[in-house]
């Protein structure tokens, strides 16, 4: 059974339109850890906001900051600080 490859963190930066995951994660907002994960918020192109955690490199994107900040809520079931 083939195991699927993980995207690399520069891959996944440049998904979203950074040079590199440094960039990308230097223009980031911490917003909650939960389950050892660091979610960060990130503005993006077009005005758009990416949630997205360290963890499982997935990210979703959102018409605006609170937007996002609220799916990490949900998503990762805690209250984030105030960004």
């Amino acid at each position: 059974m083939a195991r699927e490859q993980s995207v690399s963190r520069d891959d996944f930066a440049r998904q979203h339109g950074f040079a590199s995951y440094l960039e990308m994660f230097e223009s980031s907002t911490p917003v909650a850890t939960a389950d050892s994960r660091k979610w960060c918020i990130t503005p993006v192109a077009g005005g758009k906001w990416l949630a997205w955690n360290d963890g499982d490199r997935a990210a979703a994107s959102f018409d605006s900051k609170d937007a996002a900040v609220a799916h990490i809520e949900r998503t990762a079931g805690v209250q984030s600080a105030n960004v």
